[in-house]
């Protein structure tokens, strides 16, 4: 919506506490994914908290970003390294001198353990390896969420991943229909409107990835102590979605109102084929 062709992050610093690159799996379907990587990260001598500063570990943080990009379900259009002339913030990957003095009370570190000319090596065997890379095949799937407790929320447990949500229908009366992480549909209502009867619905256009024959797809729906929820899974590999399966949920077995189901992969694999 606002013309962008997609994002690039310039740099991410704790990928494990963020879940790595896995927003990318939020981006709108054609959108660019450019992610960029670092060789580690210091802000000494811009005046810096410690919090920003990521060791190199001898080639650990390098290998552990560009994995990370790799490895979040997605294509990247590209992928960045945030080095050039970035000497003052660590993040300089080109042979360099170490042990020299800037004039202004800062010395010039080494690489640690591997040679100087580590980093340029490592990263022409990186780009192979993101060109030759293969990518997990798509399969598109419309989810119909409807409620009238004051919430309910939906998500994939195990079995794949999905990408790309897209709201393509959104009861007025909702008031808050999002995705929280990267795979859980949040649905929300009046609490008021809720023990008055009231429902909404909502439906979201996704990508079923990385799905594997004979294992399941397990999902998991939960809601408020009020009410009922119905949730309709439809394959739109076709020209016309075709119901897969409806599951409805209005127990309460225990401290929380969630219900487990499953669907063979094979539903949406086979369809494909």
């Amino acid at each position: 919506e606002g013309h962008f062709d997609g994002i690039y992050n310039y740099s991410s610093l704790n990928l494990e506490a963020i879940g790595g690159f896995s927003w990318a799996r939020r981006l709108p379907r054609e959108s660019w994914f450019v992610p960029s990587v670092i060789p580690g990260f210091s802000t000494i001598r811009t005046g810096g908290s410690e919090g920003t500063i990521i060791p190199r570990g001898d080639g650990a943080t390098y290998n552990l970003q560009w994995s990370k990009a790799l490895d979040a379900g997605v294509e990247p259009e590209m992928v960045t390294i945030a080095s050039f002339n970035e000497w003052h913030k660590g993040l300089q990957i080109e042979p360099a001198a170490s042990g020299i003095d800037n004039g202004f009370g800062y010395t010039y570190k080494d690489y640690g353990s591997v040679p100087e000319n580590w980093y340029v090596i490592s990263t022409n065997e990186w780009v192979h390896a993101f060109l030759t890379k293969s990518w997990p095949q798509t399969y598109q799937v419309q989810i119909k969420i409807a409620t009238n407790s004051d919430w309910t929320t939906f998500r994939m447990v195990d079995g794949g991943f999905w990408l790309s949500p897209d709201f393509v229908g959104v009861h007025e009366d909702a008031t808050t229909a999002r995705i929280e992480g990267d795979n859980r549909l949040v649905l929300i209502q009046p609490l008021e409107r809720a023990l008055e009867g009231g429902s909404v619905e909502i439906t979201v256009d996704l990508l079923f990835a990385g799905l594997d024959p004979g294992r399941a797809l397990v999902f998991e729906i939960e809601r408020g102590g009020i009410g009922s929820t119905t949730v309709e899974i439809l394959n739109k590999e076709s020209d016309s979605p075709v119901l897969v399966d409806t599951f409805y949920w209005d127990g309460i077995p225990g401290d929380r109102n969630t219900l487990t189901v499953q669907i063979p992969s094979e539903v949406f694999i086979n369809a494909a084929d």
